[in-house]
C-alpha cells in the first residue's frame, strides 16, 4: 500500500501450540460420603441439662467438625460427663443427637460424639 507500513501478524508460540479450552457444563462428581466423623461440642455442662444438636447447631455451647449427613449412622459418646438420651433416626432425619449433663462443670469442656456408618 502507498505510503503506509505493512504489518505482519504473528501468533505466540504460546497459544500456536495450545489447543482450545472446552466450557465444560457437567458437575463435578458427587463427593463419596463420610464414614465416620466426631463432632466436638464445648461449653459448660449444668447437671441434668439436655443439649441437642441438630442440623450444625447446639441449643447449648458451641457444636463443631464432622456434622452429620443424613444417613444412616450410629454415635457413641465416651464421655463418663454425660449420656445419650437421642441418637440420630429416621424419625429425626439422622440429623440429631441429645445428650444429658450427668455433672456441674465451672470450666468449659470439650465432648467428643464420635459416629460411624451403619452397615
Amino acid at each position: 500500500m502507498p505510503g503506509g507500513t505493512a504489518s505482519k501478524r504473528t501468533q505466540s508460540p504460546l497459544r500456536a501450540n495450545t489447543p482450545p479450552v472446552k466450557a465444560s457444563s457437567a458437575a463435578p462428581p458427587p463427593k463419596p460420603p463420610l464414614q465416620k466423623g466426631t463432632i466436638y461440642w464445648t461449653g459448660k455442662l449444668q447437671k441434668n441439662q439436655v443439649i441437642v444438636i441438630e442440623n450444625e447447631e447446639a441449643t447449648i455451647g458451641i457444636a463443631d467438625g464432622d456434622y452429620f449427613t443424613g444417613i444412616p449412622i450410629d454415635v457413641h459418646l465416651p464421655s463418663p460427663a454425660v449420656r445419650l438420651v437421642e441418637r440420630p433416626t429416621t424419625q429425626n432425619n439422622w440429623k440429631r443427637v441429645a445428650f444429658r449433663c450427668l455433672r456441674t462443670t465451672k470450666q468449659s469442656v470439650t465432648i467428643n460424639i464420635q459416629w460411624n456408618l451403619l452397615r
